[in-house]
C-alpha cells in the first residue's frame, strides 16, 4: 500500500537516480557533490564536513501541509486478481490411497480430496503453510476424513466413496481504496547561484522528462510540475535555493491472497435441472 512516506522515499530515490545514473559511487551528471534527502536541512547539513558551506549541494523533499486533494475513482472497490502463486505440492490418488509429494522448502498451494457416494459429497482441503512437509500435509487432510488413516505421506480413505483429488494455487488480489494527489516541495540548496542554475536545470529536465516513478513499494506514481521559484533570503549566508512544487498522484490500495477454486460444479437431476451446487466446502 502506498502512502505519503512510501511516495516521499520513492521520489527521493527517483531524483537521486537522475543525478547518479551510474550509481552513488560515480560522479553526478553535473560533476557536483549532491545529497538527496527527505526533510529539512539540519545544522550538520549546513556546516558539517559534507555541509553546504563545504561545497556539498542538497535536494530536500517535503510533503506540504494542505497540499492534499482527493481524486474520484470508480465506486465499489472491486477486488482484481493480479500475480498468481502456483501450487508446488503434488497430490495423486490410486484406489483408496492418496499420495502427497512436496518440495523440501517453499511448499505452497492448496490440495484437496473429494469423496462422493450416492450423491453425497465431502471435501477435505488444506492450505499449505510455511514449513509444511508431505507428511504434515497428509496428516492435516486425513484429520478431516472420518475413518482415514495416514502413513507418512500416504492417506488411506475408507472403502466405498469415489475418490478424486485436486491441487491449486493462490492469486494476489488488490483493490483501489483511494486515489489522491499530494503537493511536494523539492528544494535545491547550493552555496553558489551559478551552481543553482546548473543543477536546477538538470533537476528540472529529469523530473519533466520522466513523469512516472515507483514508490518504495513498487507502485507507480505520476509526477506533475506545479511551478518553481528562486529564494535568496539567505544569500548573506551564501545559501541559495530553488524551490520546485511537484504534485504526485498515487493510489492507496489493499492487497490480499485469495484461494483459487479447488473443486466446483453443478449436479443435475434426471430432467436436466440443477439439483445441487457444490464448491470447496464440505456439504455434510
Amino acid at each position: 500500500m502506498s502512502d505519503i512516506g512510501t511516495v516521499a522515499n520513492g521520489l527521493k530515490d527517483f531524483i537521486a537516480s537522475g543525478f547518479y545514473p551510474n550509481g552513488p559511487n560515480q560522479p553526478s551528471i553535473t560533476g557536483d557533490r549532491l545529497i538527496v534527502k527527505r526533510g529539512w536541512l539540519t545544522n550538520a547539513d549546513l556546516t558539517g564536513n559534507c555541509g553546504l558551506k563545504n561545497g556539498t549541494n542538497y535536494v530536500s523533499i517535503m510533503p506540504l501541509e494542505g497540499g492534499y486533494k482527493r481524486i474520484g475513482e470508480n465506486l465499489g472497490m472491486p477486488w482484481r486478481p493480479a500475480q498468481g502463486v502456483p501450487c508446488t505440492v503434488t497430490i495423486s490418488a490410486a484406489g483408496n490411497d492418496v499420495s502427497i509429494v512436496a518440495p523440501q522448502t517453499d511448499a505452497s498451494g492448496i490440495v484437496g480430496i473429494r469423496l462422493e457416494q450416492a450423491g453425497a459429497i465431502h471435501v477435505a482441503s488444506y492450505a499449505v503453510q510455511s514449513g509444511d512437509t508431505a507428511a504434515t500435509i497428509a496428516a492435516a487432510l486425513a484429520a478431516q476424513i472420518t475413518g482415514a488413516t495416514v502413513a507418512g505421506s500416504v492417506i488411506t480413505v475408507p472403502d466405498g466413496p469415489r475418490v478424486s483429488v485436486a491441487s491449486t494455487g493462490h492469486v494476489m488480489a488488490s483493490r483501489l481504496t483511494r486515489r489522491q494527489q499530494q503537493m511536494f516541495q523539492v528544494t535545491l540548496w547550493t552555496s553558489d547561484p551559478g551552481k543553482r542554475d546548473t543543477i536546477g536545470f538538470a533537476l528540472d529536465a529529469w523530473m519533466s522528462g520522466t513523469p512516472w516513478f515507483a514508490d518504495s513499494t513498487g507502485a507507480q506514481c505520476l509526477l506533475k510540475f506545479a511551478g518553481s521559484s528562486d529564494v535568496d533570503t539567505q544569500q548573506a549566508s551564501s545559501i541559495f535555493r530553488r524551490v520546485f512544487r511537484m504534485v504526485v498522484v498515487f493510489d492507496t490500495t489493499q492487497t490480499q491472497q485469495q484461494a483459487q477454486m479447488l473443486f466446483g460444479g453443478i449436479a443435475l437431476s434426471a430432467n436436466g435441472e440443477p439439483a445441487a451446487l457444490y464448491g470447496d466446502q464440505p456439504l455434510f
